[in-house]
């Protein structure tokens, strides 16, 4: 086995139309067993090791327009809850996961802030804007009386489901919006954008101003 015969592999397998990180992980398997047989002594050296990393594709970033932004917060509109995570989300980028795990102490009115505590036990503190402190403020008012002290809870008094596939109907039923709430969205740093869209994996870019979330609201 050379050099030679791995690189002609890795050509299979995109022509194939495997993409670049599924090739990847198969570089990674090979080199992992080329190095048990040098360690056991059975070959002198990996023919792997010196074999070039597949380039990996990007995916392309799920983009929220403001007209589908102005039509989510419009099916939000009779519930308080929903319109409380819908604008937190967008004010803050926070996760889903981040978002169900909250807890009543995490939100400080006084201070209009919010604690989030992400992987690795680490927190953030987010300065709330106006329009979320008033929609968790509404939420707050109806919010049912449980010893359950995550802040969303579902109609039996609970947590929120960790489920994502639970999760994202529960909270906007019109399937067109569901890949928004399902990675999560930010307007940190929003930029104008017109039909293009640009790259991403985890997280949901805005291509409106903050303005324009006063207004839809």
């Amino acid at each position: 086995m050379t050099r030679s015969y791995i690189n002609e592999y890795l050509r299979y397998l995109a022509n194939k139309g495997r993409t670049g990180t599924t090739c990847s992980r198969k570089l990674v398997s090979l080199r992992m067993f080329f190095s048990y047989l040098v360690k056991k002594g059975v070959i002198p050296h990996s023919p792997a090791s010196t074999v070039k990393e597949p380039r990996k594709e990007r995916r392309p970033k799920h983009v929220l327009r403001p007209d589908e932004f102005r039509r989510m917060v419009a099916a939000a509109r009779g519930s308080p809850r929903d319109i409380a995570i819908i604008l937190l989300m967008l004010h803050t980028g926070i996760r889903v996961s981040e978002l169900i795990a909250i807890r009543e102490p995490d939100l400080d009115l006084e201070h209009k802030t919010l604690t989030i505590h992400g992987i690795g036990s680490k927190e953030r503190v987010f300065p709330l804007q106006k329009k979320a402190l008033r929609a968790l403020q509404a939420y707050l008012a109806v919010r049912p009386k449980t010893i359950d002290q995550h802040l969303f809870l579902n109609y039996h008094g609970e947590g929120l489901s960790t489920g994502r596939r639970k999760f994202v109907p529960s909270l906007c039923p019109s399937q067109g919006f569901a890949p928004c709430i399902r990675y999560g969205m930010h307007l940190r740093q929003p930029v104008l954008r017109e039909e293009r869209e640009t790259i991403s994996t985890g997280r949901l870019a805005s291509d409106f101003l903050k303005s324009d979330i006063e207004t839809a609201c």
